[in-house]
């Protein structure tokens, strides 16, 4: 029987893209901001129009209140629009550029290992598939947890 997690998307690659996409929206918030300050509905239409629409989000206000709350951004300038809202505009602070740059190296590290795995050749000489003579303890036939 399979349950459904994250309003059914658990196990599918839907489910994996959201994920992917919390992972990595305050990275790109942080890069967006380090080109030029922008409001929150200006970065959004950015990161939908640089990505094809591949990566869409409907909001960056949770990111953006996170990203405030350890000093990495900060409020740059309130401007009125034609049509009579109020936008802020934000910057990324020197704290947010370096705290950007590690997780870009980290990003990069993620990726390439992920690419090196798949990749690769399983090399091992024994492994589950080949192992004729591995026996199986009985606690683990059993169904008891090992450590």
């Amino acid at each position: 029987m399979t349950e459904n997690f994250n309003n059914g998307k658990s196990g599918t690659a839907d489910g994996m893209k959201d994920n992917f996409k919390k992972a990595t929206t305050e990275m790109l918030v942080l890069f967006l901001l380090g080109e030029k300050p922008m409001y929150v509905y200006e970065m959004i239409q950015a990161l939908d129009y640089r990505s094809q629409s591949a990566y869409s989000v409907a909001t960056l206000y949770p990111a953006i209140y996170r990203l405030q709350k350890f000093g990495f951004i900060k409020e740059y300038a309130k401007c009125v629009s034609e049509d009579n809202r109020l936008r802020k505009y934000y910057e990324v602070t020197p704290e947010g550029t370096a705290y950007m740059n590690s997780l870009r190296d980290e990003y990069h590290k993620l990726v390439d290992a992920v690419e090196m795995i798949f990749n690769s050749e399983d090399t091992t000489e024994c492994s589950s598939v080949n192992c004729k003579d591995a026996t199986v303890p009985e606690t683990v036939a059993a169904g008891e947890p090992q450590e």
